[in-house]
């Protein structure tokens, strides 16, 4: 679903009213679910990965809700920023070596990731990461 095409125009407008119209505290959930199904929109990878990073900020919050400790924190926030790193990332670090190469005289030829890149994944990942550190801070409880 595209930001100009007309199924957003309609959908956006339902979605904001109901937000505004479900009690305070079901309005995280309902965000959830509805940026769940945006992204579906966009196709199952996207999906599966947006299902798979809120699963590991979900069990990397509970257990640094058990024991504050920085090495959970570093260990959750490790493990959530992964996917992007890998996904978003790693034809930067493959091209940048191969042009560092290429400028001393060496040619090589490394294939390239072909995954394509969630929809709205780094925004997505950086709240979660975000979440996490307010639970590691005490600033909000785990879910």
């Amino acid at each position: 679903m595209l930001f100009n095409s007309l199924s957003f125009l309609v959908a956006f407008p339902v979605f904001c009213a109901l937000f505004f119209a479900v009690p305070a505290k079901r309005q995280r959930p309902l965000l959830l679910v509805g940026s769940i199904v945006a992204c579906a929109a966009f196709g199952w990878f996207s999906l599966a990965w947006l299902v798979v990073i809120t699963l590991f900020g979900f069990f990397g919050g509970r257990a640094i809700a058990t024991s504050r400790s920085p090495q959970r924190l570093a260990a959750a926030v490790s493990i959530v920023a992964a996917p992007l790193m890998v996904l978003k990332y790693t034809n930067f670090v493959v091209t940048s070596f191969q042009t560092s190469l290429a400028w001393m005289g060496v040619w090589i030829d490394v294939p390239h990731l072909a995954a394509p890149l969630p929809v709205g994944l780094s925004f997505y990942t950086f709240v979660v990461l975000g979440d996490l550190i307010d639970v590691h801070l005490e600033r909000i409880e785990a879910e």
